[in-house]
């Protein structure tokens, strides 16, 4: 029964990554919103393994190389692939970068995957992330990244070469994040005391409007309040339960 008992968590770990992974082949068959839900649909198996694993007391040293693996697939591979959908799809006619050749271009996103990558290895080897995270966990990059088939639909960031150019910059701007060697608040629950995670029920609170009022869009504003919570709240709630 212990045996078993164990696994549950795995069990939950590998549905984040056949949900990553199935998610990449929506992309890749022109359905990347389709992608999307099935991505999110992961971010809450990636949430409930650790949960479960912390509720039935049981943990592997296979556990969390699964749980690194699956991160990858999803929340590293996944972004990098709907990045690259959308730069390749279009037709830069000499106007993407006067430096870089055309060719290149559509694939510069794939350095989420990279950082991503180098994110969730040093993290397997740093015991001391556990209160806070450094640098911006993998499935919050992701989810960031997961709003551009939505923003796509707004006239106003159609134009394509102008947008395209930004995003790149988003994009590097986001992996140096990832890298980074920066606090970012971690959304994981030791406890339900509110003095302990006050911050973090902000942030569901926040989502829960943003999602209902501004539905997929609202994830911009979901990460900004993320983003500043993590960088003015992390030492203040350290220190108030010193």
């Amino acid at each position: 029964m212990q045996k078993i008992k164990s696994q549950i968590p795995n069990l939950l770990t590998l549905g984040n990554l056949i949900c990553g992974g199935l998610a990449v082949s929506f992309v890749f068959q022109g359905e990347p919103k389709l992608g999307v839900y099935l991505v999110v649909l992961g971010m809450l198996f990636d949430f409930l393994d650790g949960f479960v694993a912390r509720l039935l007391k049981v943990s592997s040293p296979l556990g969390g190389q699964l749980d690194s693996l699956a991160d990858l697939i999803s929340f590293g591979f996944f972004p990098s692939v709907l990045v690259n959908d959308y730069l390749y799809s279009k037709t830069c006619n000499g106007d993407c970068n006067g430096l870089i050749p055309d060719i290149i271009y559509p694939y510069l996103g794939f350095v989420i995957l990279a950082a991503s990558a180098y994110r969730l290895a040093k993290f397997n080897l740093d015991s001391e992330q556990t209160y806070n995270f450094k640098g911006i966990p993998t499935p919050i990059n992701c989810f960031f990244i997961c709003a551009l088939p939505f923003l796509l639909e707004y006239e106003s960031v159609r134009d394509w070469v102008y947008f395209s150019k930004t995003l790149l910059i988003v994009i590097y701007i986001q992996a140096i994040l990832l890298i980074s060697d920066r606090p970012f608040l971690a959304l994981k629950f030791k406890s339900f005391s509110m003095k302990e995670n006050w911050n973090k029920y902000l942030l569901l609170l926040v989502s829960a409007v943003s999602l209902i009022t501004l539905r997929e869009v609202g994830v911009i504003l979901i990460y900004a309040v993320y983003i500043i919570l993590s960088l003015t709240t992390i030492r203040a709630v350290k220190r108030s339960l010193d």
